[in-house]
């Protein structure tokens, strides 16, 4: 009896270490496995999920794509990579035929480098004179009319906008004049339109002079006027 209990014992003993050798050999080997299959996968998805990201931004940039290249092609009339002088006359001469105005004279000059804008600088604060202080001895009615002289500061001018892709090397300044004959009406629609024709011409001058007489002496209302600003360059580095 004692016999069998021990053979039942060791039996047991036997299917016991059976079992921990068949999982530590056969079923840990397998779970370590698939948690590291689930560990890659887990990072799969993220990878994928980033991919899908992307592959959705850049679908929508190809939707808008031949919205930028409109918008690219704009702005390179606006701001060319060659002078393109005959060009701008053009502009010039269908916007004088519209406003009615005569063209007497234009200028062009030679392209200048452009230079950026020096930062601006804060202005100092002036500092209060109280005058009444000057004198120790003041009468009362002195010091009461005696106030604090302060001179009012000048606000500090913003910023000026810069852009590191734009250079001297690469950004040219064309200063132009132009001289037209109308009226004060012709005029400022002459200047609205050559303003915000395809190629910039930034306008900062205005100058006039005094209506002339026609034939039998009487004013024409015809002025000249003068009319004074810059367009621009800017060359790109072409891709190879």
């Amino acid at each position: 009896m004692a016999k069998t209990r021990i053979y039942l014992l060791g039996a047991a003993l036997a299917a016991v270490v059976v079992l921990a050798a068949g999982f530590f050999l056969g079923v840990q080997p397998q779970l370590a496995a698939a948690s590291a299959s689930d560990s890659e996968r887990s990072s799969i998805e993220t990878t994928n999920a980033q991919y899908r990201q992307e592959l959705d931004r850049l679908a929508e940039r190809a939707r808008s794509l031949q919205s930028m290249k409109a918008t690219l092609a704009r702005l390179q009339k606006s701001i060319p990579a060659s002078a393109e002088t005959p060009q701008f006359l053009d502009q010039l001469n269908s916007t004088s035929t519209a406003t009615g105005v005569t063209i007497s004279a234009m200028t062009i000059g030679d392209p200048t480098s452009y230079q950026a804008p020096a930062t601006a600088v804060a202005p100092t604060e002036s500092t209060p004179t109280d005058t009444a202080s000057a004198s120790p001895s003041a009468s009362p009615s002195a010091e009461a009319t005696s106030a604090p002289s302060v001179e009012p500061s000048t606000p500090a001018a913003p910023a000026p906008a810069t852009s590191p892709l734009v250079t001297s090397a690469n950004f040219a300044v064309i200063p132009v004049s132009v001289d037209v004959k109308g009226t004060y009406d012709q005029a400022l629609a002459f200047t609205k339109g050559v303003q915000s024709g395809d190629r910039l011409f930034l306008v900062d001058a205005i100058s006039s002079t005094p209506a002339g007489s026609d034939d039998d002496g009487t004013t024409s209302g015809q002025q000249t006027w003068t009319l004074g600003g810059s367009i621009y360059v800017l060359t790109t580095a072409s891709k190879g």
